[in-house]
């Protein structure tokens, strides 16, 4: 019942880390349908894509063409339960301007959730999905469910400053919730894709009238037009401690200037080369990390490991 979306660009050897970590820590990460949307610059990094694909055959990978017409065409197949047919990928290439034609005859029963990650997060505690999904639906005032937030959150990294916690309310077990609509910073920015689950019945009509050829044009569409659900969703669910977070030791965009690691010690390039020489994220050593002060976006150099019976 779930649909989860993985957004990489030119990061193989990240989005193997955040792959596994997400297999490691979610307990039931098989009853979600996984799909890696993915763009290579480079013609080695395209080929360390369809190496992770074939390596793992419960996710599944498409290289973009056309970003837009490819997520939304795979959301809308997704939810139809059949590839979209001519009609409605021609709706999909004409643009948002047609976009709420293409909320016609799409109904959410079959797929009521959508998973949202990026290839810089890695999972550091164990969750899982159905207690997010029940929660979510036991909440209708809330928005959707963070992986990122928690208590422990104090700063904001792309603003480089302290940022006061909301006044949280205990639910059920570990969860929290929070009224997103009068907080600061991270906790004020609702609608992201680095890790959260939402209903399709809120994001799926919105999505098909907004205009974006990127994921990061996407998310700031998308945060742009959060105050559409101000009145009715005004709140957002989180686990006490985070469960994930971020590490910018790279940048593979130049859209935005978001805030990323000083160092170039981890290039695109460099990562490339390590990753065809063997090299992996060691995701055992992130479990529990709790990091002081920041814990959505946090610095911390990669922890690689070289498999012994590697062969190139």
């Amino acid at each position: 019942m779930m649909l989860g979306v993985v957004f990489s660009r030119d990061r193989a050897m990240q989005l193997d880390a955040t792959l596994r970590s997400f297999s490691v820590h979610c307990r039931d990460h098989r009853e979600v349908r996984l799909f890696v949307i993915y763009k290579a610059t480079r013609d080695l990094i395209r080929e360390q894509y369809v190496r992770l694909a074939q390596e793992d055959r419960d996710v599944n990978f498409m290289e973009e063409e056309d970003f837009r017409s490819d997520f939304l065409g795979l959301l809308s197949a997704q939810l139809i339960g059949r590839p979209i047919g001519l009609f409605r990928r021609a709706l999909i290439r004409r643009g948002a301007w047609v976009g709420r034609v293409n909320n016609l005859g799409v109904t959410f029963d079959r797929l009521r959730h959508l998973l949202f990650l990026v290839d810089d997060s890695i999972f550091v505690r164990d969750f899982s999905l159905h207690e997010v999904c029940e929660v979510l639906d036991g909440h209708p005032e809330a928005l959707g469910f963070t992986f990122h937030l928690g208590r422990n959150v104090t700063s904001c990294y792309s603003h480089s400053k302290p940022q006061s916690l909301p006044r949280f309310t205990q639910l059920e077990g570990r969860v929290l919730e929070f009224d997103w609509s009068s907080a600061e910073d991270d906790f004020g920015y609702p609608m992201q894709l680095s890790g959260a689950v939402y209903r399709t019945s809120d994001l799926v009509p919105l999505l098909n009238t907004l205009p974006f050829e990127n994921p990061n044009r996407l998310e700031a569409q998308m945060a742009a037009r959060a105050h559409l659900f101000r009145r009715k969703e005004p709140c957002l669910l989180c686990y006490e401690q985070s469960v994930a977070f971020c590490n910018p030791i790279n940048r593979v965009q130049t859209i935005y200037p978001n805030r990323v690691a000083s160092t170039s010690d981890y290039s695109i390039e460099r990562l490339a080369g390590m990753f065809e020489d063997g090299y992996r994220f060691k995701i055992e050593a992130y479990n529990g990390f709790v990091a002081d002060g920041t814990a959505a976006t946090q610095e911390i150099p990669p922890i690689l490991q070289h498999p012994p019976n590697h062969r190139r």
